[in-house]
Formats: C-alpha cells, sequence, structure tokens
C-alpha cells in the first residue's frame, strides 16, 4: 500500500512534464529496437525456428500483441535502416508513426537510392519539429504519387522479403479493393478482441490497430 502511495504521490507540473517525456522517448526506444527483432524475424524467417511455418502465424500468436499492419510497418522501418543513413536520436525525435510513414519511400535499395534526399529531408524536418506528422504523410503521399504517375505504364516490381507478406506489398497500390481492406480490418479486429483479457484490454487493442492505419 506504502508503495503505492508513494507512486501516486502528487509531483510539480514540471516533474510531470519530464516524467512524460522521458516515458516517451523510452517507449519510442523500445519500440525501435522492436522493429529491428520484428525485420529480423521477417527477413531471416526466423519464425520458423520459433515452430511457426508462416509469418501470419507468428504474429497471430498470444504472445504478439500488434496487428499484422503494425508488425510489417515497424519492420519496414528497420528495413529502411540498412539503406538510410540516419542516427538514433533522429529516429526517436521523429517518433515511430512518422518513421513508418517514412520507410514507404525505402521499400527497396532502388527506391532508397531514389528517395534518398527526400527521405533525410523528412527524418531532419520532422525530428526538429520543422514539419508535423500530417505535413508529414502529405509529402510522402506526393512523392508516392509522382512515382506512380511516371512509371503508369510499367510499375516497377516491388522488392518482397517473404512471399507471405501481402500487405507489404500493397500498401500503396491503389487497385485494392474496398472489400480487401474490410476483410483485413474486421480480421484483425476480430484478433484484438479474441486476446483482449477483459473489454478495457481489448478496446486498446482496437485503438492500437486503429491507430496504425
Amino acid at each position: 500500500m506504502n508503495n503505492v502511495l508513494s507512486l501516486i504521490s502528487m509531483k510539480s507540473a514540471q516533474e510531470n512534464q519530464e516524467l512524460i517525456i522521458r516515458c516517451q522517448r523510452e517507449n519510442m526506444k523500445n519500440f525501435l529496437y522492436m522493429a529491428i527483432a520484428m525485420f529480423q524475424i521477417r527477413e531471416y524467417r526466423q519464425f520458423e525456428a520459433l515452430g511457426y511455418k508462416t509469418i501470419d502465424a507468428f504474429i497471430a500468436s498470444p504472445h504478439i500483441v500488434v496487428s499484422k499492419g503494425q508488425f510489417n510497418g515497424l519492420a519496414n522501418v528497420a528495413r529502411m535502416l540498412q539503406w538510410v543513413n540516419t542516427t538514433e536520436e533522429e529516429l526517436l525525435a521523429c517518433g515511430y508513426t512518422s518513421c513508418m510513414e517514412v520507410a514507404r519511400l525505402a521499400r527497396s535499395y532502388g527506391d532508397a537510392e531514389i528517395n534518398r534526399e527526400k527521405i533525410a529531408s523528412l527524418l531532419t524536418r520532422r525530428s526538429k519539429g520543422l514539419i508535423d506528422h500530417a505535413r508529414l504523410v502529405k509529402e510522402v503521399a506526393e512523392i508516392l504519387g509522382t512515382k506512380s504517375k511516371a512509371k503508369a505504364d510499367k510499375p516497377a516490381p516491388v522488392q518482397t522479403l517473404d512471399s507471405t507478406l501481402e500487405d507489404d506489398s500493397s500498401d500503396d497500390t491503389a487497385t485494392e479493393s474496398a472489400t480487401d481492406w474490410r476483410k483485413e480490418l474486421l480480421t484483425e479486429l476480430a484478433r484484438a478482441v479474441a486476446k483482449g483479457k477483459d473489454r478495457a484490454d481489448a478496446a486498446a487493442l482496437i485503438l492500437d490497430i486503429l491507430a496504425g492505419e
């Protein structure tokens, strides 16, 4: 009881602000390390060593509490780091949602080379607070849209790390049918409900899924 009372004891506004900032930073660092682990499990098919036949089966296991989209989004951030010159400090300052968005510009070595300057600019400006996440999302969409129009007659093949990762190559596909994304979203929501320990826990998992959309 005393420990709990000590934990919730009144702190100053400055102390609470510093606590929030520190915890946010620690959470982001954890997400960065988790992204690297997810990438290696996917890239090197390490899920097989854990007894899973597919990456989907691994993601659906009780121990992994993220959606397929979130898993691939984070893994793609680590994939980007193979080809993009940045720093841990810059990535931490950007935040994981912005990093996942920028990673869409580096889905292969060729993409990373073509978009190298734009990627560097986005990461630097976001980390310095010169643009917000909404602006970053808009710029990424504009870059992808321009590239798509330029190659509309003959789309370049997208590098895939694992043939089982269907959504890894469909994030930016304009022809994705409404039925497909609705079905996938419903599946993820149902999985969250099944994994939830109680109603509040399931609701939190659902919010995480929606936040990653």
